[in-house]
């Protein structure tokens, strides 16, 4: 499967990410991610490994496959010689699941190991690169908003969020505004208000478009984000792409100097 690597590469490349249970968002999203990064750095030893332990089972029960959670990666670590560990978290903010990769982190080090931490997407660098991708991707069409919802949790580091919507108003797109599932749609239906919008495009800012979205954000239920916002007068409207679908989040978990 494509989480497993048994090539003898120096060095290992592991990501670790939350997932997702259903199969075929999980083989087009991170399926592809590991393919690109095989051909990428073919003298490496690419490996996947999940940090949310209902998606991993969930996966088995539908599949017969278990991917690799991060506590088997490092008990596998051992075996992988004493070349440096590049490790990728696939996450967009320091939230719970980025705390579980930094304990990764310190139990490679407890092994004497050489590890390269990198810091999840909205980052670092990653924050221009994420503001100018949306820019550039983003439609203006009129009357519209486009509204980009990640998960959000009462963790994460959520000014990162604020300075990513205050980069986007700088530069002249009020139109595009950042939402998230913790937050709920009500936390934007002032500012929806205020700015006349009449119609909303919802995207996932999420790293795969599983269950959430379609469930919480583009679901018929009454408490998803497509019918608080429809009672609230907008028309709304569903884009599903992920952010692991997306040609410039893939070039920044694959850049692994430039970071």
């Amino acid at each position: 499967m494509y989480w497993m690597d048994d090539s003898k590469g120096k060095d290992v490349l592991l990501f670790s990410g939350f997932g997702t249970s259903d199969p075929a968002e999980m083989e087009r999203t991170y399926g592809n991610l590991m393919e690109r990064a095989r051909a990428r750095y073919p003298g490496m030893r690419v490996l996947l490994a999940l940090t949310a332990p209902r998606v991993i089972e969930r996966l088995y029960e539908r599949t017969g496959e278990r991917p690799f959670s991060l506590e088997e990666a490092l008990q596998e670590a051992p075996d992988w010689g004493e070349g440096e560990i590049f490790l990728v978290p696939v996450q967009v903010l320091k939230g719970r699941e980025y705390e579980k990769v930094c304990q990764a982190d310190a139990a490679l080090e407890d092994q004497d190991r050489r590890v390269r931490l990198y810091e999840p997407l909205l980052h670092g660098y990653g924050l221009a690169r994420m503001r100018d991708m949306l820019l550039k991707e983003a439609p203006e069409e009129e009357d519209t908003a486009q509204v980009y919802v990640g998960h959000g949790t009462a963790l994460e580091d959520r000014a990162r969020l604020s300075e990513l919507q205050e980069r986007l108003c700088g530069a002249g797109r009020k139109d595009i505004l950042i939402g998230d599932l913790h937050a709920g749609p009500e936390a934007l239906l002032g500012t929806l208000a205020e700015r006349g919008f009449r119609e909303v495009c919802l995207h996932p800012f999420m790293m795969t478009a599983g269950h959430h979205w379609e469930k919480h954000i583009a679901g018929e239920g009454e408490g998803s984000w497509k019918c608080i916002l429809a009672r609230a007068g907008f028309t709304v409207r569903c884009r599903k792409k992920s952010l692991l679908e997306r040609e410039e989040v893939l070039e920044m978990l694959l850049d692994l100097q430039g970071r």
